[in-house]
């Protein structure tokens, strides 16, 4: 995965720096979300495998390769989460939660069988994971992050950027730690530190002014 790079507007991205970074946004979510440990296990699975036509060589169709039993297990297994997946029924999760994120819907003989009425907003975590990291315009991710977060907390969500004007270093480090402990405390949960700022997640973001309280925690 080292070798092969993303494609889209993050030309020079590996894509195991994307699958990476999709899984540490899954862990993010599914736990504020409040999935329970066994269903975050096997979403982080489907995750670190959920991009199947660039893991085979002859280029095939996602639907087809999740399909592929012995080829999804092979892939789990060389991205070392086959132990999170104890038997046919995660499997079978994995492979729905796949096929969903690629934009499939349950078109075959699985249509009648029985699914858990949480998958919606499991695959709503997935498709969030992936859309986080392609490197889309700031505005345009926005709302498409804001969608999909949605549906996988069952809740308004709403997303705000701290950026810092200039970095002092030290200095910087601290106002944001100031920053993230007052949010924090206002209903408001880190997704991402970047750069120059931090991502964060909530319904709503406090209509009081928080200039005080962040400069008495710096």
């Amino acid at each position: 995965h080292g070798t092969h790079h993303q494609w889209g507007t993050r030309e020079k991205h590996t894509l195991a720096e994307h699958l990476d970074s999709a899984c540490q946004f899954v862990l993010t979510v599914s736990k504020m979300a409040g999935v329970p440990d066994d269903k975050r296990a096997v979403i982080l699975a489907a995750t670190a495998v959920h991009d199947l036509n660039k893991l085979d060589e002859s280029g095939g169709k996602v639907k087809d390769l999740a399909r592929n039993k012995g080829f999804l297990q092979d892939q789990l297994e060389k991205a070392g989460v086959s132990s999170f997946i104890l038997g046919d029924d995660e499997l079978e999760l994995v492979r729905r939660l796949i096929e969903r994120h690629s934009g499939h819907n349950a078109s075959d003989g699985a249509l009648f069988l029985p699914e858990d009425p949480q998958i919606k907003r499991w695959v709503a975590i997935l498709i969030a994971a992936d859309l986080f990291d392609l490197g889309l315009p700031a505005d345009k991710l926005t709302k498409k992050l804001q969608k999909e977060l949605t549906v996988a907390l069952n809740r308004p969500s709403n997303l705000y950027q701290i950026r810092v004007s200039e970095d002092r270093g030290y200095m910087t480090a601290l106002l944001l730690a100031a920053c993230e402990e007052v949010l924090i405390e206002y209903k408001l949960t880190p997704l991402a530190i970047s750069p120059d700022g931090e991502l964060f997640e909530g319904e709503g973001f406090p209509e009081i002014d928080l200039v005080p309280k962040i400069a008495a925690r710096w």
